[in-house]
């Protein structure tokens, strides 16, 4: 009788410490099989895993041309920063709705750059139309409207945040596409059509044609290539690669394409002063001249160019002294917009550092005198100069060699 009562006390305390047992052993395995999943998770959110796919050289390289990636800070983003969520549940449905990525990988649905340039303008209308739904969620994880610095920023991007918080009418990707990749042409890709070429359906053709979006269109509206306007219409002034031989002629290589094209627009409108010049075996004339044809592609195009070409500091004589009270008269009234010794370009700066002093001379004078546009920040700035300040300044600016 008492062995049967032991039993039947000791009975509950197997059932529990199996439990227990059981109990340690799924805690384990759980932990266990969350540390291998999150690895897992974590390895599918490389730059290295998303682009293993051929298909995905494209943006790749496309990627790696871009400020989000090749930066003066070095913080670049991948794949997964941008289209990647951060939360779980998101994260885990979005890993899920990739897998048809897979699906078209393997039927080769974009497996050479033609087909990605037919597909392309849809691909990226989804992306878009996702970032919208999310309000440009994966954007905000490192950008911040309601911190930004509204002052430090060009006059455009001050705006347009300014009006963004006010109405909350946009979102990121409303105005900030093709940063990372390519915007496509809402009318599909271009097909070249060459004369009597029956490899591209172009027999019968008097001349080479262009095939976009179900149209046919001349050749010429191909988009211009810059290298080749940069050397029809600038050369003989600017230089091959936009760093000029003469002194009253700008460098212009180095320039943001948003500073290029402000200028450029500001000639052609007459808002900034064009002075005649005669380059060695060319005729007269003067910016005004030179581009008040010029398309919008055109001049897209030659900023695009320059944008990309190195600046050379001019080697010109400076006063020492003069160069050091300059870099006072600088710090105090031009660090802010004009970075780095003035050798940073900006989206509303051009580089003074080592620029031509007789050039830098005639616009500071119009400034001065009024007869060159200038925004509200440089025009109190100017009010706060001394007699003497510009001199020294033209001085600091062409030390920076």
């Amino acid at each position: 009788m008492g062995k049967d009562e032991n039993k039947e006390q000791n009975e509950p305390r197997k059932s529990r410490k199996k439990l227990w047992i059981l109990g340690s052993v799924i805690f384990v395995a759980g932990i266990i099989f969350y540390g291998v999943f999150g690895v897992v998770l974590e390895a599918t959110n490389s730059t290295e895993f998303c682009t293993s796919c051929h298909s995905m050289t494209t943006n790749l390289t496309e990627l790696k041309e871009s400020v989000h990636y090749n930066n003066a800070s070095g913080v670049t983003a991948g794949c997964a920063d941008c289209h990647v969520p951060r939360s779980l549940g998101p994260k885990l449905w979005a890993k899920l709705m990739a897998a048809k990525d897979v699906f078209h990988e393997i039927l080769g649905t974009i497996n050479t750059p033609e087909k990605f340039e037919e597909h392309r303008w849809d691909m990226a209308n989804r992306v878009w139309d996702k970032m919208r739904a999310t309000d440009s969620r994966e954007c905000r994880e490192c950008h911040s409207l309601e911190k930004m610095a509204f002052e430090k920023q060009i006059r455009s991007a001050r705006k347009q945040h300014s009006r963004t918080i006010e109405q909350g009418d946009k979102t990121c990707i409303d105005c900030h596409k093709g940063i990372a990749h390519r915007e496509p042409n809402p009318d599909g890709p271009l097909v070249v059509l060459i004369k009597n070429d029956p490899n591209n359906n172009g027999e019968g053709l008097e001349e080479p044609v262009v095939k976009q979006g179900g149209a046919t269109l001349p050749l010429a509206t191909v988009k211009p290539d810059g290298a080749t306007l940069a050397k029809e219409k600038c050369e003989y002034c600017h230089g091959s690669n936009g760093n000029s031989e003469y002194d009253e002629v700008p460098n212009i290589a180095g320039f943001s394409a948003f500073y290029f094209i402000d200028t450029i627009k500001s000639y052609k409108t007459g808002a900034r002063p064009s002075k005649k010049f005669k380059a060695e075996g060319h005729d007269e004339t003067d910016m005004k001249a030179v581009t008040e044809t010029l398309s919008d592609a055109e001049l897209t195009a030659l900023a695009d160019y320059f944008a990309a070409q190195d600046f050379e500091a001019r080697e010109q004589e400076f006063d020492s002294k003069l160069a050091r009270k300059g870099k006072l008269v600088y710090r105090k009234y031009c660090k802010k917009c004009h970075t780095d010794n003035g050798r940073e370009p900006s989206d509303d700066a051009g580089i003074l550092a080592g620029q031509s002093t007789p050039y830098l001379k005639t616009q500071l004078e119009y400034f001065k005198e009024g007869d060159r546009e200038q925004v509200d920040k440089m025009a109190i700035a100017f009010k706060k100069l001394k007699e003497g300040d510009i001199d020294k300044l033209l001085h600091f600016f062409a030390q920076q060699q």
